[in-house]
């Protein structure tokens, strides 16, 4: 082990001598050959130091070398020295120097060989190159530690970012990328909270939309890169729903709705959050529905959403009429006609579509009519208007019986025997209009004229049959049985049951307006009619007998 410590110190020593340096100091405090502490602690900068040997012990050794405010030599060799009874190296420590260009060998140990300690630059920044590190606890010659490759050359700046497209309120992490083991950062940040930074891998929010742009600075021992990325974060400020617009409809069927927003496209859900958008632009037609219902939307503009807004598609029922009453008169005036409805209000029309409204509410007035008149009611309830329906108002025609204008009488006989081939309910008068009743006892008198008319149980004729007497054949001669008719039920919803003490021979229906709807030829005593057929309202059937006398009933079929 001796001789090993020997070829070493030879060896350096001869490696060593060949500079313009320091040269080894000797010295010890034991017997043998030894170096004391070297202290330059204000010297000027040497251009290289040499190895120092000197020990406290039995052997050549070295002591520990202190530059402490010196400059940064050129060079650093090994320095040796050690606490043992060989040659070794202590440790060099160099915490407050500049860093030189190259480390070579540190070489020292605390045993009886030779080692090599560990170096320290604590605060010193590294040097271009580390080369081996020898040394060791053992007895013989080792290595403790290589350290890693450093950096020869300046970094180059780069780096990457999480996202480069956000939203107001985001951030973005920055991750350096930058070659050649940068040591400091310096990171503009503009429009970013913090809008700097020094660590490695900043984090930044960014609160205002707009683009901006990045800038590192990465730097090393042996210089610094800077490089800037224009317009690289592009910061969106979330978009709103501006307007919307709900819709309505009356019964079951789609419904149109519409919104505005402040940028983005418009998407329109059935749910406040999650689901599967349904459609997408300002306006959306939904499914067919029976009830009212809420859709929501939200705006999307370069991956920013807005919150989702209500919009309710309203369905509204549409009421109904649910019966109406038409209204009758016998003569010229005014007619009352009457509707229900299940809800909202009831308003009168001339017209089937279109047209002035006449009235509102469940009664109805009509001016004063000569001839019947067809109206048309509805019902709204403001958003929802159901359709129209006729209701009549009818002006009764009975016309005049009829019988000989001029007839011949026997002494004695009464106005009552005057013949009367059609027509019921007979009433004679002494004018064609207005006058008074003759009853029917009164004594006929040659050359007058009588004036008859005839009411169908309802109404009475608004003209007469004038018939002129004159003496001569008897009227009894001539005199005629009126049959007795019966008609039932009345009102009907279906049939009606005529009977009648003579052969029917003739049934027609006719309508208010005198138009015939319905005629049969019967030839029995008793029939029957269907009135189901026909709509609800009013209707005249004339029953006329074999001896071609009617009689005229007014009918409600329901």
């Amino acid at each position: 082990m001796k001789t090993t410590k020997l070829y070493l110190v030879v060896c350096l020593t001869f490696l060593l001598t060949q500079f313009n340096a320091f040269a080894q100091y000797n010295g010890g405090n034991s017997n043998g050959s030894t170096a004391n502490e070297l202290s330059n602690t204000s010297c000027s900068i040497p251009s290289h130091f040499y190895a120092y040997f000197g020990g406290v012990n039995d052997g050549s050794g070295v002591e520990e070398l202190s530059t402490t405010s010196c400059g940064t030599a050129a060079f650093q060799f090994a320095y040796m020295g050690g606490t043992a009874d060989g040659a070794a190296t202590e440790e060099i420590s160099t915490t407050a120097c500049g860093i030189p260009p190259s480390f070579f060998a540190y070489m020292g140990g605390n045993n009886d060989g030779a080692g090599v300690e560990t170096f320290e630059a604590n605060v010193c920044p590294f040097p271009p190159q580390f080369y081996a590190y020898f040394g060791g606890d053992g007895d013989g010659f080792t290595m403790d530690k290589t350290a890693p490759i450093c950096p020869t050359q300046p970094p180059v700046t780069d780096f990457t970012a999480s996202a480069t497209s956000i939203c107001v309120g985001q951030s973005v992490t920055f991750t350096d990328t930058s070659t050649n083991i940068p040591s400091a950062w310096t990171w503009t940040l503009p429009g970013g909270t913090p809008n700097s930074s020094t660590v490695q891998n900043p984090t930044v929010v960014y609160n205002t939309p707009g683009t901006y742009s990045v800038t590192l600075q990465a730097a090393n021992f042996n210089g610094l890169d800077t490089k800037i990325v224009t317009n690289m974060i592009t910061v969106t400020a979330f978009p709103t729903i501006t307007g919307t617009t709900p819709a309505s409809r009356c019964d079951t069927g789609t419904v149109t709705l519409g919104a505005t927003a402040s940028a983005g496209t418009l998407n329109w859900y059935a749910a406040a959050t999650g689901g599967s958008a349904l459609g997408t632009g300002t306006s959306f037609t939904t499914p067919s529905i029976s009830t009212s219902t809420t859709y929501y939307v939200e705006t999307v503009n370069a991956g920013c959403s807005s919150a989702r807004t209500a919009v309710i598609a309203t369905v509204n029922t549409t009421p109904s009429l649910t019966s109406t009453t038409p209204g009758s008169r016998c003569d010229t005036g005014s007619v009352t006609l009457n509707a229900t409805a299940s809800a909202g209000n009831t308003i009168w029309y001339a017209n089937a579509t279109g047209g002035s409204v006449l009235a509102s509410g469940s009664n109805f007035v009509t001016p004063s009519l000569s001839v019947s008149t067809t109206y048309y009611v509805e019902v709204t309830n403001g958003t929802c208007t159901s359709s129209r329906i006729a209701v009549t108002a009818s002006i009764i025609p009975v016309s005049a019986p009829i019988g000989n204008a001029n007839q011949q009488f026997c002494t004695g006989e009464t106005v009552g025997l005057l013949v009367i081939t059609s027509g019921s309910n007979i009433v004679w008068y002494t004018a064609a209009t207005g006058g008074v009743v003759v009853p029917n006892n009164t004594v006929l008198v040659s050359g007058t004229t009588y004036y008859a008319s005839q009411n169908n149980g309802t109404c009475e004729s608004q003209t007469r049959l004038a018939v002129t007497v004159t003496n001569g054949t008897c009227l009894g001669n001539t005199e005629y049985d009126v049959p007795v008719v019966k008609l039932y039920p009345n009102p009907t919803i279906d049939f009606v049951t005529i009977s009648s003490t003579a052969i029917i021979n003739k049934i027609e229906v006719v309508s208010l307006l005198g138009q015939l709807i319905f005629t049969d030829n019967i030839n029995e005593m008793e029939t029957k009619i269907d009135l189901t057929r026909f709509a609800s309202g009013t209707y005249l059937i004339r029953v006329t007998d074999e001896e071609d006398q009617f009689q005229t009933f007014k009918v409600i079929k329901k």
